[in-house]
């Protein structure tokens, strides 16, 4: 079983040995009087925590955002783009994933009336991409995706994917029950374990 660290931005591999312990995230329950003992000594859970339901997620949708013939991107939304980016590589260098999805979490709180459609925005943030010099990385874009969509007031969620044998790790944006710039056939193939 895979389990992504989001404080210290790593993943963790438990045996399914351990599976027992670890069915008790599948439902509401106390995770206190060393219920879980090897979890918490490797820091994946702290002690008497309360763990809530597990959502159950389904792999990456086969549809994907249509792109738009590229019209000229007006200069707010370039300013979007930058910032989005901006904050992005913040993200990366504070390497704290708990706070940058905190972030996000709270950036999508005040999303209002879209200012552009979900393909127009997707198309404009991939028509920008190749001047922000950073290199392509999926776990940057999709944060710097998020944030432009929700500069955007337009709803996503950001997804994290993983592989476990041969082990792979994969993040894409999901905006309206589609892909937002990601191959589908590529996603298909993680499973799911964290989003925001």
């Amino acid at each position: 079983m895979v389990f992504l660290d989001l404080r210290r931005n790593r993943y963790w591999s438990v045996p399914l040995a351990y599976a027992p312990c670890i069915s008790g995230l599948s439902e509401h329950s106390n995770l206190s009087g060393g219920k879980t003992p090897k979890l918490v000594e490797l820091g994946l859970i702290e002690p008497g925590c309360r763990v809530e339901a597990y959502r159950a997620r389904a792999r990456a949708p086969e549809a994907r955002v249509a792109f738009v013939a590229s019209a000229k991107v007006s200069l707010g939304t370039q300013a979007a783009f930058w910032l989005a980016c901006a904050r992005a590589s913040h993200a990366l260098a504070v390497k704290r994933l708990d706070r940058t999805f905190n972030t996000l979490a709270s950036v999508r709180q005040n999303i209002g009336a879209p200012r552009l459609t979900a393909s127009a925005a997707v198309s404009s943030f991939e028509s920008l991409r190749p001047w922000y010099p950073h290199k392509r990385i999926c776990l940057f874009d999709a944060l710097a995706l998020s944030f432009f969509l929700s500069s955007q007031h337009i709803a996503s969620e950001l997804v994290i994917g993983v592989r476990a044998s041969p082990f792979a790790a994969h993040c894409w944006v999901e905006t309206g029950g589609a892909l937002a710039g990601d191959m589908s056939d590529h996603c298909a193939s993680f499973t799911p374990i964290a989003w925001v």
